[in-house]
């Protein structure tokens, strides 16, 4: 269903190809003509080259056309579902994850940018990986999870530029992590070690490229700037606060009115999910000092001042959505976590009333109990019974039948 909502006419809805789209299937044909190999292009005043390569592969198989180039965008916006609804069944349960994946199928600005050939299409997909992968490594610390987490860091590297922001995010939430679980030192070390060794291997191309042409990667960078815009007014702070208010007001109130990007004026969520993220925000701050809730802020703060920072005259009347459209991360678990944090109010009102607990399948706070412990835990319990019946055949069988009975008790 997801798939078809983002291929449904997609020849004619919406109607022409915008310039940016036009610049990048003609990138994608100098591919396929013999153009070498480059991780990044000065097209659209600079921008990673991955995402033309996925279109070029797109021409090979199916022809040239604007149709075969926004299938493209719809099959990676599809993905990012599926990668998501792992993320929230990692943070949560399918219970939650289904729900809230949901949310996100229908959302207007995810349906409008599935349509449309812009690179920043692919930040959803690889932000939930990079999440999805990141919270497991935290979690287990599993040095392949780690591993990803730094492959993923790098593939986004190569995808928008907004996400230059994204490896302040994990770093932040990996300090925290540190102080706050300062007893497994030495394995968050480690296994940020481990990633960035996965991170530096993914981003060795563009790396050399960044080396070799520093003022074309971060060009696009000073044009947008709201510096700039402070710079033009005499050194006046009113264009930041200005785009501060235009951000505040476009989630719930008045969006972009661009209507490539968006419905002229229409917030950027629709009345369900904007009522949820509030819960979910309210639930962060009251809950700050957990993992979630803490990673889930940071990334708002941290992801939402690209937007604030970003030059006023892309969307005069509003904040830019090409890098709002970047919040995946965040819509999600705003929502889920006020979702995810109903069995646990649940929970406690049962223990306030002596009703016994429900077992739950996920809290909003991670970390769960590490893979393997309960296995450990019950065959350390097994030997203790095996111990208490005695080594006889009698007592082995009594033993094992009590064992057999414990394992079907935690299961």
């Amino acid at each position: 269903m997801a798939l078809f909502l983002r291929v449904y006419q997609i020849n004619t809805f919406p109607n022409g190809c915008q310039s940016d789209e036009c610049n990048n299937g003609m990138d994608a044909l100098k591919w396929l003509n013999g153009r070498l190999y480059t991780p990044y292009a000065e097209t659209n005043e600079g921008q990673a080259t991955l995402f033309t390569y996925l279109i070029a592969f797109m021409f090979k198989l199916a022809g040239v056309g604007i149709t075969q180039m926004r299938l493209v965008s719809a099959i990676v916006a599809t993905l990012s579902l599926l990668a998501f609804y792992f993320l929230a069944r990692e943070l949560f349960d399918w219970h939650i994850a289904l729900p809230t994946t949901a949310l996100f199928a229908v959302s207007r600005w995810h349906l409008t940018f599935s349509r449309i050939v812009y690179e920043l299409i692919m930040v959803p997909l690889v932000e939930s990986l990079l999440f999805l992968f990141l919270i497991r490594a935290v979690r287990y610390g599993r040095r392949r999870d780690w591993a990803w987490t730094g492959l993923m860091l790098a593939l986004g590297m190569n995808t928008y530029t907004a996400f230059r922001i994204v490896p302040f995010v994990v770093g932040i939430f990996l300090l925290y992590w540190l102080i706050t679980h300062w007893q497994r030192w030495r394995e968050t070390i480690e296994g940020s070690l481990v990633m960035a060794a996965g991170g530096i291997v993914g981003v060795a191309p563009l790396g050399v490229y960044i080396i070799q042409h520093w003022a074309v990667f971060i060009g696009r960078t000073r044009h947008i700037s709201v510096f700039n815009d402070i710079e033009n007014a005499g050194g006046s702070l009113k264009p930041l606060w200005d785009n501060l208010d235009k951000v505040l007001w476009s989630f719930h109130w008045r969006g972009d009115l661009a209507a490539l990007n968006n419905l002229p004026g229409a917030p950027l969520l629709d009345v369900v999910v904007g009522a949820l993220v509030i819960l979910g925000l309210a639930y962060m701050l009251r809950h700050l000092w957990r993992p979630l809730p803490f990673l889930s802020f940071t990334w708002i703060i941290i992801v939402g001042s690209v937007v604030v920072l970003s030059v006023a005259h892309e969307a005069p009347t509003a904040p830019p959505h090409r890098p709002a459209a970047r919040h995946l991360p965040v819509g999600g678990p705003g929502p889920g976590s006020c979702l995810g944090c109903l069995p646990d109010r649940v929970a406690v009102a049962r223990r306030r009333t002596g009703a016994p607990r429900a077992a739950t399948a996920g809290d909003p706070a991670f970390p769960a109990r590490p893979a393997g412990v309960g296995a450990v835990r019950r065959r350390g319990q097994r030997r203790h019974l095996l111990q208490q019946a005695g080594q006889g055949p009698v007592g082995l069988a009594r033993g094992q039948r009590a064992g057999g009975r414990d394992r079907r008790l935690s299961a």
